[in-house]
């Protein structure tokens, strides 16, 4: 018996969940139900936000099981587990267990599937590992340890962490463009490392292959290899698969549009669900452009689903007056109550601003809404600095899914290391945590400084830089003495400087910006951390008030957090972490040019992103939504610096007045 002559007789049986083709699409409107029935052959849906793609693509795979298309021959691709186990999950809701049978997955999952059964054809062995991230990093040190010993320079002498080689290589694979390209798009402050990080490229490689291993990304190069190399193997691939359904389409990289079009062979079925205007992670290697070039592939046919069951038509009617570089003509239509008109309050500052949220969700309380329901979200974690003081000083319980707490990231806990060493120069772990951030000076080293400065307990910072350089830099062989002679240089700058915002800017400019872009992946977001932490400091003239109310404010946040674990909280998140999401009520804060958009966004492709950024904040509100801004000069203090921090293009100056109501609370 064939696999349909199974599928159809199990519907006959009863087997299946007993829901018939006609209420499938009973469930859809009229544009959903274009989308499920009338799709074939290279397919695109457009889905706007709150319209129901998920629906789209559970009732397209009851469509095709109901109309006789084996489950096993229908591969679903996602790009999380746990979106193609809702899918799966729904899917079932409506055809029963002939859903378990579809082959659901990331990219990597059923790229490994195949390279599991077919890799010994490109040269792998079946019984590969996957490095874990762990293991990723692992390798590339000791790669690019190889690398050095082996003659690669570095002329600037400073050698980039194995974070970010990782993150670079990542780029060169999944862009499809050349390590040079790569490095100078996206990583120019390493130009002149290019020669390393092409020998740590093919050392690292070499060393994978000797331990019989792959990380993520080579399952997807791999499997590309092998659908290019081996004909016989795509032609039954393709043969297999008639029908090949693709989730968030907008979010795929150059090597996974690559593998999508090796598997469409122009006889079966590629169904893809995308919105261009959502495409929001160009750091990961995503391109927009995937869903343009699709599109423009002949005999492609596009259908647009654009109801919002989600938001009033006051949010919708908002949204589409910001719906960014909208080449398909979509306009979305709302179809819940009216509600409010979304919001937009001027502050003078930062802490206006906080005082006003936290403010507004005490009223949101008083009205009957719980936390949970609320979300304040914004471009960058810094942007929550503010808010996350005052929430915590007014016991309102929150969770932050942006980053860590406001003391718990490393560069932060770095920074505030050289305040604490200035204000007491005997705290041991502070000591330690200085010492280890200047190169060629380790635990080893940091401990014996450490200790020394505690049994001499020095009164100021002075004395203690004194004590160092008198008592325990001759004791150093010359391997550490240079380093340690260095770091004395540099924390003796420190010794004249009174306010927090001027050790930090200090700080900052005499090695530790340097130090993140060498260090951290994502060295741009602690880099802007550190700017709103500077900027937040200026408001303090003694450094031992400034530390205090953030330590003691950090101590309640966490308290507050881990009591209301389990319970009701309102979320803090940037808009990439909340994409995907939904609340009643949503706080889209720090609008401000500099700010969101970001100063970052140079380029006008730059640009445009964070134009859908911005679509994706406000369309994560049901019921109300509010956008606050800072009215302020636009300069700042950085220690004694005067620095202009905004600039550019202005968001909320494109918004129709008529689109918002605005409210001036400023000073």
């Amino acid at each position: 018996m064939s696999e349909g002559d199974l599928v159809a007789r199990l519907i006959e049986g009863g087997s299946l969940h007993k829901v018939g083709l006609d209420r499938v699409l009973a469930e859809l409107d009229e544009e959903q139900r274009d989308a499920v029935l009338l799709s074939g052959g290279r397919s695109l849906v457009l889905a706007g936000p709150g319209s129901g793609k998920t629906t789209v693509i559970t009732h397209k795979i009851a469509h095709l099981v109901f109309g006789g298309v084996p489950p096993s021959r229908i591969m679903l691709v996602t790009f999380t587990r746990q979106a193609a186990r809702e899918m799966i999950s729904r899917a079932s809701s409506l055809v029963g267990k002939a859903a378990s049978e579809i082959t659901a997955g990331t990219f990597h999952h059923v790229c490994n599937l195949w390279l599991r059964r077919f890799g010994p054809r490109v040269g792998l062995e079946r019984n590969y590992s996957i490095l874990d991230r762990e293991d990723y990093l692992e390798i590339i040190k000791a790669a690019s340890r190889d690398a050095l010993a082996e003659g690669a320079e570095v002329p600037s002498g400073k050698v980039p962490s194995p974070s970010v080689i990782a993150s670079v290589f990542t780029l060169f694979r999944g862009l499809g463009m050349g390590l040079d390209e790569v490095v100078g798009k996206s990583f120019p402050y390493l130009r002149d490392c290019l020669p390393f990080l092409s020998k740590t490229l093919v050392l690292y490689e070499a060393r994978k292959r000797k331990m019989n291993a792959l990380d993520y990304d080579d399952l997807l190069v791999w499997t590309c290899r092998l659908l290019e190399g081996d004909e016989e193997v795509r032609r039954k691939l393709q043969e297999h698969f008639a029908w090949i359904l693709v989730d968030e389409f907008q979010d795929t990289n150059a090597l996974q549009l690559r593998l999508l079009e090796l598997l469409y062979s122009g006889k079966n079925n590629l169904f893809v669900v995308a919105d261009e205007s959502q495409s929001i992670y160009s750091f990961r290697g995503a391109r927009y452009q995937n869903v343009l070039d699709f599109a423009s592939k002949p005999g492609c046919k596009v259908f647009k689903i654009q109801t919002n069951y989600r938001s009033t038509p006051e949010i919708v009617y908002l949204a589409n007056h910001c719906i960014p570089n909208n080449v398909f003509g979509k306009r979305l239509r709302a179809v819940r109550p009216s509600g409010p008109i979304p919001l937009v309050v001027k502050t003078s500052d930062r802490h206006q601003e906080a005082a006003f949220v936290a403010s507004a969700v005490r009223d949101l309380l008083d009205e009957g809404f719980k936390l949970r329901d609320m979300a304040v979200l914004y471009r960058a974690h810094a942007h929550s600095m503010e808010l996350q003081l005052e929430l915590a000083s007014l016991g309102i319980p929150f969770v932050v899914y942006s980053g860590p707490g406001l003391l718990e990231g490393a560069h932060i806990k770095d920074v505030m290391s050289f305040l604490r060493v200035k204000v007491n120069p005997q705290d041991e772990v502070s000591w330690i945590r200085v010492v280890k951030l200047f190169p060629g000076l380790g635990g080893a080293t940091a401990s014996k400084v450490a200790s020394a400065l505690a049994e001499r307990r020095p009164s100021s910072l002075d004395e203690a830089l004194a004590f160092l350089e008198d008592e325990l830099l001759g004791g150093l062989d010359a391997r550490r003495a240079t380093p340690m002679a260095a770091m004395l240089v540099a924390l003796k700058g420190m010794s004249p400087l009174r306010t927090p915002a001027e050790l930090i800017s200090y700080a900052r400019r005499s090695f530790y910006d340097e130090y993140l872009r060498f260090n951290f992946e994502d060295y741009g977001d602690r880099m802007m951390d550190l700017d709103r932490f500077e900027e937040f400091a200026a408001g303090y003239e003694e450094i031992e008030a400034f530390l205090s109310d953030v330590l003691l404010a950090e101590e309640i946040s966490l308290r507050r957090r881990a009591s209301a674990e389990d319970g009701d909280r309102i979320t803090l998140s940037t808009v990439h972490q909340a994409k995907g999401l939904e609340w009643r009520v949503v706080f889209l804060i720090s609008v401000n040019p500099g700010d969101f958009p970001s100063a970052y966004a140079r380029t006008e492709e730059e640009l445009m992103e964070e134009r859908r950024i911005f679509y994706v904040g406000i369309t994560r509100a049901r019921d109300v939504l509010v956008i606050t801004r800072q009215g302020d000069s636009g300069f700042s203090f950085r220690g004694n610096r005067l620095v202009r921090v905004r600039g550019g293009v202005d968001f909320l100056e494109e918004i129709p007045p008529y689109a918002v109501e605005a409210r001036d609370i400023s000073f």
